[in-house]
């Protein structure tokens, strides 16, 4: 499950990267999302993680020390339905996390649902970056996984950028 949302959040920090202008150059933002998505890999990946499961649900807190100082902290829950259905929310939050030569300080938030017809993720959140680039990325961004056309879109903005891409299927 962890493993098809980081690639999620992969995948949306790739799409962010077309499209208008902003504080930070198309290249900036790439390595803004690049190292944000480290910083949470990081966090989920962390030995400190505490994972709490009851009757449906998980709990995840996890924290770890980022590659070059500071620290990322991933939280939330992951409910399971009968019909084995997934809904998860998940926080991360980076804490002067430094990635190679870029420091960020902020929070993502991520929701989603997973079902066998299809899938959806909403990931929110502001993270301001120093040291090798320096500015501030807003993101609202929307996944949506159609499994029976074979589509994937995103939608929204990353760091100032619009986002409007479809991949798979046009039928």
């Amino acid at each position: 499950m962890m493993k098809y949302t980081l690639m999620a959040l992969g995948l949306m920090a790739f799409a962010g990267c077309g499209g208008g202008g902003d504080t930070l150059t198309q290249e900036q933002t790439m390595q803004a999302l690049t190292a944000m998505g480290s910083a949470a890999g990081v966090s989920l990946a962390s030995a400190n993680s505490e994972v709490t499961v009851t009757s449906g649900q998980v709990t995840v807190n996890s924290s770890a020390t980022c590659q070059a100082g500071g620290s990322a902290r991933a939280s939330g829950q992951i409910i399971v339905n009968a019909s084995n259905d997934y809904q998860y929310q998940l926080d991360v939050s980076m804490t002067s996390c430094a990635v190679g030569n870029i420091t960020m300080n902020g929070q993502l938030d991520t929701t989603g649902t997973f079902t066998a017809q299809g899938s959806s993720l909403t990931l929110q959140g502001q993270v301001t970056f120093s040291g090798g680039i320096t500015g501030t990325c807003v993101i609202d961004l929307r996944l949506t996984v159609d499994s029976q056309a074979g589509r994937i879109t995103y939608n929204g903005r990353a760091c100032g950028r619009t986002v409007n891409v479809e991949i798979g299927s046009q039928q």
